[in-house]
């Protein structure tokens, strides 16, 4: 096209168009496989054919359809192997979404029911039926388990180490949904067996179960969960150099 014959509208609608592909496939949300060969058509002055364009449509279309899928069915294999017979819905959640949480640090995970898959009976399948949260009944009447009338998604940080460093449980409660007991046991066992990485193995996080007047934290010890009782109330208040939060989002 003679470039003398572009109004300034089109050049910029053409701009636009341009600065959005390169934004998706940066994002994750349309593959540089499907793009790439129409738009070296462009610059070659050809046109992809009718079949070509359809198989990369129906590709695109494929890929939407995984992420959320492929989850669904992980999480459901996941629970079978542990002995529990669970069929998470599938995650009302976008390919977009999906990237868009994967560049923050985030990943979607399962927790069933209370009825479904009880705590105790969760960190028995893992090894942990050792563990004072499952045995120790004088200490477990002090937390404040948070049971699930329902199954549940939700996305929840996975950095290695703890994000959020050296700010009080008062501060993060107040700025942060932190993860729970019930739901840091699923994503710590969880991360680690999808992609064999730990969780917390330098620092420890906080959660949001009260423990009494205090609350708990928890990280790694020993290829496990380990987890802490704080009684003193005003142990929250204070920023530990050790210690942080995870944010937790329910879908």
């Amino acid at each position: 096209m003679d470039r003398r014959t572009v109004t300034d509208e089109q050049e910029l609608a053409v701009r636009r168009q341009a600065d959005e592909v390169v934004r998706r496939v940066l994002d994750g949300s349309l593959e540089f496989e499907v793009i790439s060969p129409r738009m070296q058509a462009i610059i070659e002055g050809r046109e992809p054919t009718s079949a070509a364009m359809s198989g990369e449509r129906a590709k695109e279309h494929s890929k939407k359809r995984d992420f959320a899928k492929d989850r669904r069915e992980w999480f459901e294999q996941w629970y079978r192997t542990l002995g529990f017979a669970i069929a998470p819905p599938l995650p009302r959640v976008s390919d977009r979404e999906f990237a868009r949480r994967r560049k923050l640090g985030q990943s979607l995970f399962y927790r069933p029911s209370s009825a479904g898959m009880s705590y105790e009976g969760f960190m028995a399948a893992v090894g942990q039926y050792s563990h004072w949260t499952v045995k120790d009944e004088a200490n477990r009447v002090k937390v404040g388990w948070e049971p699930a009338s329902a199954g549940y998604w939700f996305w929840a940080e996975v950095s290695e180490d703890c994000p959020r460093l050296r700010t009080s449980w008062n501060d993060l409660s107040q700025a942060t949904n932190l993860l729970s007991l019930e739901e840091y046991v699923v994503v710590w066992h969880a991360h680690k067996a999808e992609t064999d990485k730990v969780l917390d193995r330098r620092f420890w996080t906080w959660l949001c179960t009260r423990f009494g007047q205090g609350a708990l934290r928890a990280d790694e010890f020993d290829a496990g969960v380990r987890v802490h009782r704080w009684y003193d109330p005003g142990d929250l208040a204070v920023p530990y150099d050790g210690g942080g939060g995870r944010a937790v989002e329910v879908v």
